[in-house]
Formats: C-alpha cells, structure tokens, sequence
C-alpha cells in the first residue's frame, strides 16, 4: 500500500518475506525539478531467506499467461556504449502488439535493471517499434545484472524477471 500524505511525504506499507537487508529505490520527478533517484536501505529483522546466486543469464520469463523475452542485435550485452533491446511478448504462442498494452505510470512498459556488484539503478521506459519493445540501455559496467519488464494487461501489472550476463 502507497499514501501520498500531501505534505512532501509518503507512507509505504509492506510486508517483506524474510529478514535482511534491502534496498528501497524511489524513482520521482518532482513538479519544476529535474528527476529524482534514492537509494534507502532498509534492514528487516526476522531470519534471512538464503541467498540466490545469479549467475548465468535468464532472457526469457513467464508471468500471468504471457512470456516476455529480451535480445540484442549480436546476441550480447555489454558495457560502455547504448544498446538496443528488443522485448517480445506472446501469449499462447502469439505475438503481443505492445500498442495493445494498456498504459501503465503513462508508458506500455517500464524497465527496471539493477546491478548485483554495486546495486547500481537503471530505469528505462522501451519505445515501441513493430511487435516489440526497444529498450535503450547503457551498462556503466560488466556484470550480473537483474531486471524487470512490468507491464499491463487486462486490468492487471505483470512483471517479468531477468538475469543479464553484461560484458566488457
């Protein structure tokens, strides 16, 4: 649950599946300002959840009856310079035109990439060209990257997970 308490203050209420620490990205354009990133790390009491090891690529995700896959041009991701991403969405099989997609936050999809090594923060909003999402990203460094495609349909927020293997 989000209140916006109107006095330059929010309220967030959640509840998290396991102890440890956590980090809290709030991502805002303020009304007259440039935009606002805030990494807050927060650390939970109660046992820790173990620790997943990411380290291999996952291109492709299943959530709510679609499945979202990512690619670039040559196969790779790399650091350094911008890259174009394509994001693919079907369903039983059949291509999604992602014009078709309801708006969500004022876009047809919103991409949150964050780096395991340093927790670095990157949000992209695709562009939609032909059947696919095209996500303009630049990779400040190599790395194992996390990554999340949200979207909406049908009155309901999917978000799909990935892991990108990112190279020099």
């Amino acid at each position: 649950d989000f209140e916006d308490r109107q006095d330059g203050n929010y309220t967030l209420a959640q509840t998290f599946p396991a102890g440890g620490d956590y980090y809290l990205f709030a991502d805002y354009k303020p009304s007259g300002a440039n935009q606002q990133l805030q990494k807050i790390t927060l650390n939970v009491s109660g046992k820790p959840a173990t620790a997943k090891v990411y380290n291999k690529a996952q291109l492709s995700s299943k959530v709510g009856g679609y499945e979202v896959k990512l690619s670039t041009a040559d196969g790779k991701f790399t650091s350094g310079s911008m890259q174009h991403i394509a994001g693919t969405i079907t369903k039983g099989g059949k291509t999604v035109d992602p014009n078709t997609l309801e708006d969500y936050l004022g876009a047809k999809a919103h991409v949150v990439v964050i780096g395991l090594a340093d927790k670095d923060y990157l949000h992209v909003h695709p562009e939609v060209e032909g059947n696919q999402l095209d996500l303009h990203a630049t990779f400040a460094k190599p790395g194992i990257y996390r990554c999340w495609v949200q979207f909406q349909a049908d009155g309901k927020v999917q978000v799909a997970d990935f892991v990108l293997d990112v190279a020099q």
